[in-house]
């Protein structure tokens, strides 16, 4: 099994899966206890469940096994490939990865916003992604709007900073998308990575499908090539782990392999993977910056992967740079106070500072710019 039941007095309390404890031991935390690892928003089944059942529940909620449960305690497991064995007995001849959906959930994953597409944007974006779209059928490439491009849309949120992800060659598709336009490419080999600098000024950044690992907690991620699926996997959160189809089959497809959309509908703030805040410790300022900004929450198993990372003391091998970066932004959202508030909850203030704390003085001063910033936008706009 890719997954290991966790048991604590003969009750199932838990899953680690090999993922997890790979990723884990990979940047020297193998002496860390599994309890902040696991997983603990567990999915169960009885002795009794149907197979129809098991199959919808698997597909609901993309995992490959389910522990059965008898008298509060587990009494077994049924896996993905159990469930493929008794209903598709070819299929489990042909090796498939962890990675791998059945037929249906890619299926299910998807849907069409291209209607939100033409509502939300300006025409000339929409010709821009089309362009790209076109570009990457010419040079046999899936080409991919993704992240806070498409949540923000999804969200109804004008947010027209736009990130490619290319199956394939992403260097290719911005140089070829640069000459058609008139632009200029910065090109950054080692990661994979683009930016396409148009003659007005706009930029759009275009990447190649990657995946990242760390060699150690808060280390700068080394990239491997990929699937568009890996990519989205390496995202922050579920709700910024969501693709846009461009090219001209498919166009306008929504493709969700992680729940991005049922959590944006639930306001809910997710990891996608139990070891993120330890890989890099700064999604934690943007779990709180995200959560604050829609009003969303941090889910409860993200909270305490939040404060394992924490306890890790992973902070300490941040460099400075980073931590400064991800405070800027926070103090540059429309309410920050609440954001700041939301950190010294979580004891992440200190970490920042060891001296630092939310205090009325700092308060009145956070409140004070708040206030400024809306006189200055009213002013700018002409009100009185």
């Amino acid at each position: 099994h890719t997954g290991l039941p966790v048991i604590e007095k003969r009750r199932l309390v838990g899953i680690i899966t090999r993922s997890n404890i790979d990723k884990a031991v990979h940047p020297g935390l193998g002496h860390s206890r599994v309890k902040g690892y696991m997983s603990t928003n567990l999915i169960t089944i009885t002795p009794d469940t149907s197979l129809s059942r098991i199959q919808s529940l698997m597909l609901q909620h993309n995992i490959g096994r389910l522990p059965v449960i008898e008298k509060k305690r587990m009494v077994g497991i049924v896996t993905r490939t159990d469930l493929l064995r008794i209903l598709h007995e070819d299929m489990v001849k042909k090796p498939y990865s962890q990675y791998d959906l059945v037929p249906d959930l890619k299926k299910a994953a998807r849907h069409n916003v291209k209607n939100l597409l033409t509502v939300r944007l300006p025409k000339d974006i929409r010709n821009l992604l089309k362009r790209v779209g076109r570009i990457g059928d010419g040079l046999n490439m899936g080409a991919y709007v993704v992240g806070g491009f498409v949540r923000d849309l999804l969200l109804r949120i004008e947010n027209l900073d736009i990130d490619i992800v290319v199956e394939g060659n992403g260097m290719a598709l911005a140089q070829k998308l640069a000459k058609k336009l008139g632009g200029e490419v910065n090109r950054f080999l080692e990661f994979g990575t683009a930016v396409v600098i148009l003659p007005h000024g706009f930029k759009i950044d275009v990447a190649t499908a990657r995946t990242e690992f760390y060699e150690y907690p808060a280390a700068l991620p080394k990239v491997e090539f990929t699937s568009l699926k890996q990519d989205l996997y390496r995202r922050d959160f579920t709700i910024n782990s969501m693709a846009i189809k461009l090219n001209r089959k498919g166009s306008g497809d929504l493709i969700d392999f992680y729940g991005g959309e049922r959590d944006l509908k639930k306001k809910v703030v997710r990891v996608l993977y139990n070891l993120s805040f330890v890989e890099d410790p700064t999604r934690i300022f943007r779990a709180v910056r995200f959560e604050q900004r829609y009003g969303f929450r941090i889910d409860p198993q993200t909270r305490g992967f939040i404060k394992n990372a924490l306890g890790e003391g992973l902070f300490e091998r941040l460099g400075n740079e980073r931590m400064r970066d991800e405070l800027i932004l926070i103090l540059n959202e429309k309410k920050p106070l609440a954001a700041i508030e939301r950190m010294e909850e979580f004891r992440v203030l200190r970490y920042i500072h060891p001296d630092l704390r939310l205090n009325r003085r700092i308060t009145r001063i956070l409140e004070e710019i708040e206030r400024k910033r809306e006189e200055y936008k009213r002013m700018l706009m002409g009100e009185k």
